[in-house]
């Protein structure tokens, strides 16, 4: 079989509940025979460029025209980005997502995310949901839920989430049951990192329902600190000592998972968000948004 490269495609994806778009695109071409063509030549069929797909991207030429292809309207598309990939927490971030290619030339580097992060930023396998996809449906699929950034744990089993560095990418068409056989990391099983888990999914379907805004968010943050909107040089210590209390807050072994110091110092998360100065060449990442929401869930109703 012979497959003709830049085909026009319109097609409709079918997806499992909490299946990302991008497992269920792979899906779509084992239906389509496509399973035993090299990664390049199914990439080739459906317009792509000759990219690697990573688990935190939610822009860029593949995901986009993987989205044109088989969305209807801008509602749907967003709709799919919001549900099928972790998009919805960028809308911490950044005030219109609804552009993705101008959020694409926003959001910063893989490397530029791997300098700040201390977590995996790989696909995630839960070896449970595995089985019992398998076992239910007759296939495995890669979870959004699993997938967004700095999550450490599968709610639904109570199990820490595993990855391999072959899953820095996706380079063929692939799902979790093919990677069981691997030596997999596995992710420390500690309450600090479940409790973290169970918040970034909480907050990822509030954003996604409505029930929270980024902007309530934000004001109410900024109020109860009592930051102004403009923060003066010389205050920057004041903001880094507020940061330490906060890390001191959550303890180290999230602090430790999230993020890498700088200098043998804590970022200063809130001075980077909230002093007003400084113009950002990138938008920041939503993981310094939900570290200080997580210290301030209690006094936020979250």
């Amino acid at each position: 079989m012979k497959i003709k490269p830049n085909s026009p495609l319109k097609v409709k994806l079918s997806y499992a509940p909490d299946e990302h778009l991008i497992s269920a695109w792979i899906r779509h071409n084992f239906r389509c025979g496509f399973a035993h063509f090299p990664f390049g030549t199914c990439l080739n069929y459906w317009g792509l460029p000759l990219q690697h797909i990573k688990a935190q991207r939610v822009s860029g030429s593949v995901i986009n025209k993987i989205i044109n292809s088989t969305s209807d309207g801008e509602h749907e598309k967003r709709t799919v980005l919001l549900n099928r990939t972790n998009l919805s927490l960028w809308q911490l971030s950044h005030d219109d997502i609804s552009d993705s290619k101008e959020l694409d030339k926003l959001m910063p580097r893989a490397n530029i995310e791997n300098s700040e992060f201390q977590f995996k930023t790989t696909w995630h396998i839960c070896s449970e949901c595995v089985k019992e996809d398998k076992k239910n449906l007759g296939y495995s699929f890669w979870h959004s839920s699993h997938q967004l950034a700095s999550v450490t744990h599968c709610l639904k089993h109570h199990q820490p989430l595993k990855t391999h560095e072959l899953l820095n990418k996706i380079d063929k068409l692939a799902l979790p049951h093919s990677y069981l056989d691997l030596n997999l990391d596995e992710y420390q099983n500690c309450e600090d990192l479940v409790k973290w888990s169970e918040f970034v999914i909480k907050v990822n379907s509030s954003l996604i329902s409505g029930k929270i805004t980024p902007e309530q968010v934000k004001v109410e943050i900024q109020n109860h600190l009592k930051l102004p909107n403009l923060a003066k040089q010389k205050y920057k210590e004041k903001y880094q000592k507020m940061t330490d209390s906060m890390f001191s807050a959550i303890g180290d072994k999230l602090t430790n998972h999230l993020f890498k110091k700088v200098d043998g110092k804590n970022r200063n998360v809130i001075w980077r968000l909230f002093s007003g100065r400084g113009k950002q060449k990138h938008i920041i990442s939503p993981i310094y948004w939900l570290v200080v929401m997580y210290w301030l869930k209690d006094e936020l109703n979250i």
